[in-house]
C-alpha cells in the first residue's frame, strides 16, 4: 500500500524519540514510536494506530467519515476542511429526519432539508441501525416537485466498533526500512560529535 503524508507535521507532532544512552554501540538502545499522553483532545489517528497495524477491533466509532463526502469541496490530497471533520460536524445543530412528519421516507427527507436549509446538516438514523448525516448541498423547486441535493459526510455505525480484517503493517515496514540505514546514521552523528569535540 501507499501512504499519502497530507500532513507533514503529524509525525513530529505524535511521535517521540527515547535517545541512547551510553558509550558502546553494542549495547545503546533507542526508540522511537508514537505516544498517547501528550495529545491535544481525542486523536484516534494515534490511538487506534495498533488496530490498524495489526487489525482488530477499534471500539467508540459510531461516526465513520464518507472519505468521498468530507473531500467533496477539496481535492483528496489536501486536508479535510475544519467544519467536515466529525468534531466540527457534530457540534453543529442537525435536524432529525424520524422526527418530520411525511408518509414515507422522501417526504420526510425533503421537509428535513428545508427545515436544515443550504449548507445545513441532516441526521437520518433509527435505533437498532445503521444511518447517515448529510449536508444539504442544493434545495429546487421543479413544478410542483421539491428536490434537494446531498452530500453524504458520516455513516453512523449501529454497533460503535469497526472491525479492522486487514492489517496495514506500515510500522513494521517503516521499522526494517529505516534499521537499514542506522549504520549510516551511526557514522554521521560520531562524525558530529568527533568534529565538536576538536574544536574545543
Amino acid at each position: 500500500k501507499e501512504f499519502v503524508n497530507r500532513q507533514p507535521n503529524f509525525f513530529k507532532a505524535n511521535s517521540k524519540v527515547n535517545m541512547a544512552k551510553g558509550f558502546n554501540v553494542r549495547t545503546m538502545q533507542a526508540e522511537i514510536g508514537f505516544t498517547t499522553d501528550k495529545l491535544k483532545g481525542s486523536n484516534q489517528a494515534v490511538e487506534d494506530l495498533e488496530q490498524q497495524e495489526h487489525g482488530g477491533t477499534i471500539k467508540g466509532r459510531t461516526f465513520i467519515p464518507n472519505r468521498t463526502g468530507v473531500k467533496a469541496a477539496t481535492a483528496f490530497n489536501k486536508n479535510v476542511k475544519r467544519t467536515n471533520r466529525v468534531t466540527s460536524i457534530l457540534a453543529q445543530k442537525r435536524i432529525k429526519l424520524r422526527k418530520q412528519k411525511g408518509s414515507n421516507w422522501a417526504q420526510r427527507a425533503i421537509k428535513a432539508s428545508i427545515k436544515a436549509g443550504v449548507g445545513g446538516l441532516v441526521q437520518d438514523w433509527k435505533p437498532g441501525r445503521g444511518g447517515l448525516v448529510w449536508r444539504v448541498k442544493s434545495i429546487k423547486r421543479i413544478g410542483l416537485n421539491i428536490r434537494f441535493e446531498r452530500v453524504d459526510l458520516l455513516y453512523i455505525n449501529k454497533s460503535g466498533n469497526v472491525r479492522i480484517k486487514t492489517a496495514t503493517n506500515f510500522m513494521k515496514k517503516a521499522t526494517l526500512k529505516t534499521a537499514k540505514k542506522l549504520e549510516g546514521f551511526y557514522i554521521k552523528q560520531a562524525k558530529k560529535q568527533i568534529e565538536k569535540a576538536l574544536l574545543k
